[in-house]
């Protein structure tokens, strides 16, 4: 690979520096690079920077769009353009969601490729990790990146920077993919690192992932790494905020929190959840008492029986708390009480949130994990959940409100 650099205002400068720094939606930096390597161009490529920022405001609200509109000038230019003009044509797009920047991105990197174009590592580096922060480096570019990586850069480096990138991927509204741990062992051992590094990184880059889709094959690879290499508090803390969406339960993440010691630390008061630990029961109640289905649509589903049992491990310090639990509320449009999860609140002797007896209850019958003990005698519990009992046995009737029961 060989190290180009731009002359700017008579200043050599490496190519790095022809990144945004005020804003990716202002890029200038294929109008910059044509400044100061292909002069009689310059005109045009300012031109055609502009042009990018008044056809993106026209087809703002559809970037397929605008993209149809930047190929079409694509095939004007000399191919040595191309790789300066499409990461310009990202850098417009992050913000807009990860597929319309990554096909910049990606067209980006084709052309280097095709065309064999020099590249200036550095700039390589800093453009992925720019979009990496954004969101909009296509899945698919990964492993192209992380050879770069090893190309580039002495093996102790190159699993530094992947570190980096991974991070920002982490941050970003992307989503994490389901190879990462084999991916970050494969550059710790090149490294000289073992296992100890691998879960370093992999706690780090997953303790900064906040609700969006992390794979349950990425937690459960996760999950026996971290056990073995704990992670320390501050990682923890991180760990227990991720509540990853998509068609999941939590129960490969909630495994991965109980196995390396982030759900011991939440017992003991060493970690303390965002807004309070009755805030992360009910959240957790929030995001998986329904979920989307594999076959489409929506449906409830049962709780994993591990987040039962920390329920019950958690009562100390939800009770010295003192704030009640909303345990009837969900992401999608349904609301209802779950009468296992629920009995596992009043037999820890938490306070939960009642909205009134318009809300329902979902029993679940043979398939409950909960003797019920603590909500049949709870006085205001006790009675819906009879019935909703008398209901769940006679599934054609009407209840006595003139609602069908929650039958799941």
């Amino acid at each position: 690979m060989s190290v180009r650099r731009a002359t700017i205002h008579g200043m050599i400068v490496s190519l790095d520096a022809l990144l945004p720094t005020a804003g990716a939606h202002t890029s200038t930096t294929y109008a910059d690079w044509a400044a100061a390597h292909d002069p009689d161009a310059a005109g045009v490529a300012r031109d055609l920077n502009d042009e990018m920022g008044a056809e993106l405001s026209r087809s703002w609200t559809k970037p397929g769009r605008f993209l149809d509109a930047m190929t079409a000038r694509a095939r004007r230019l000399p191919p040595a353009h191309l790789p300066w003009f499409w990461d310009t044509v990202g850098h417009r797009l992050i913000g807009y969601g990860s597929k319309p920047g990554g096909r910049a991105y990606a067209a980006a990197r084709e052309a280097e490729a095709r065309h064999g174009l020099p590249v200036d590592p550095a700039y390589r580096r800093a453009n992925a990790l720019l979009f990496a922060k954004g969101g909009a480096v296509p899945a698919k570019e990964f492993g192209a990146h992380q050879r770069f990586l090893a190309e580039t850069l002495e093996p102790a480096e190159a699993h530094a920077a992947l570190g980096a990138f991974l991070t920002a991927w982490a941050e970003s509204p992307a989503d994490l993919p389901a190879d990462l741990v084999r991916r970050v062992r494969a550059s710790a051992r090149t490294a000289g690192h073992g296992d100890e590094e691998v879960a370093r990184v992999v706690g780090a880059v997953l303790s900064v992932a906040r609700k969006k889709s992390v794979p349950d094959a990425l937690l459960n690879a996760a999950a026996p790494l971290l056990a073995a290499h704990p992670p320390t508090d501050a990682v923890a803390a991180g760990l227990v905020e991720v509540f990853p969406t998509g068609a999941v339960d939590g129960g490969a993440w909630l495994r991965t929190l109980i196995g390396c010691g982030a759900a011991e630390a939440m017992e003991t008061g060493r970690v303390v959840p965002e807004g309070g630990t009755h805030h992360w029961v009910g959240t957790f109640v929030h995001m998986y008492q329904y979920a989307l289905q594999p076959g489409g649509g929506v449906g409830r589903q049962p709780l994993p029986e591990e987040f039962l049992d920390l329920v019950g491990r958690l009562g100390p310090r939800l009770r010295e708390e003192g704030a009640p639990v909303t345990a009837h509320l969900t992401r999608h449009y349904y609301q209802g009480f779950d009468a296992d999860v629920l009995d596992a609140c009043l037999a820890a002797g938490i306070t939960v949130v009642d909205p009134g007896p318009e809300v329902g209850m979902c029993f679940w019958g043979e398939r409950s994990r909960r003797d019920l003990v603590a909500l049949a005698a709870d006085p205001v519990f006790g009675p819906r959940l009879e019935g909703t009992v008398h209901a769940h046995l006679l599934p054609n009737r009407y209840t006595e409100r003139g609602r069908r029961p929650d039958r799941r």
